[in-house]
């Protein structure tokens, strides 16, 4: 059986995805983010009980049931909504975004000091906090990112990138040969961004989370030592 962010990664579905979402007001749009959480809720595929287990662990193996799973179809509500608000501003200018999004000063000061100062930046997102978007807002300052992406992209992750690379990050799939120009890039006071949430499996380290050992991207970790951002 075809698991569910296999669908919604195919190209055809994330094309139809971008065009819909710029179609929608946000009213709409969000509405629709409802309702598609509502039918994962129902249909529960294994992402679903994936998500749930997850937030047993950080919400305690007392929780109720019944709060159990209004967060978990909460987890789905928001995924669908921030990708509806990155798919609807992809199309901005770059004033428009800068207008529509903000970006805390405390981060750009922050880039820009450790820049002057000639120490690397190392950026980390999660998608569940509308990485994507927030790559986008970014951009608008002019900062020169590299953005390690998944090695090998395919359907509806090619398309991603594609956006991405058209609001000038430079992007660089996760291979030897990327890491190297990554530590590179901070080494010299560059900043570098990747997101947190995609472990590695088969991974040899185990780190507690919640009381329970996880797999956890422990790369960025890694260059971070390795370079001193």
């Amino acid at each position: 059986m075809m698991r569910l962010e296999d669908v919604l990664n195919n190209k055809v579905v994330t094309q139809s995805g971008i065009r819909l979402a710029q179609a929608m007001s946000p009213g709409m749009g969000h509405a629709l983010a409802n309702m598609a959480a509502g039918i994962i809720a129902g249909i529960r595929p294994t992402i679903y009980h994936t998500v749930q287990a997850n937030l047993r662990h950080v919400l305690g193996h007392e929780v109720d049931p019944r709060q159990l799973a209004d967060t978990t179809r909460a987890v789905f509500a928001y995924a669908a909504r921030y990708n509806y608000e990155f798919f609807h501003a992809i199309e901005y200018d770059a004033t428009q975004l800068a207008r529509e999004v903000e970006v805390s000063p405390d981060i750009v000061r922050m880039v820009r000091d450790n820049m002057a100062r000639g120490r690397g930046t190392l950026l980390l997102g999660t998608h569940t906090g509308n990485f994507n978007l927030g790559l986008l807002a970014l951009s608008t300052y002019r900062v020169p990112i590299q953005g390690l992406s998944l090695a090998n992209p395919t359907g509806g992750f090619e398309i991603l990138n594609r956006i991405r690379a058209r609001w000038g990050l430079e992007l660089t799939p996760i291979t030897p040969q990327s890491l190297r120009q990554a530590i590179r890039r901070l080494k010299a006071g560059g900043v570098v961004m990747t997101a947190l949430d995609r472990p590695v499996p088969d991974d040899r380290h185990l780190v507690p989370f919640f009381d329970a050992p996880a797999y956890f991207a422990i790369g960025p970790v890694r260059l971070a030592l390795m370079t001193g951002a």
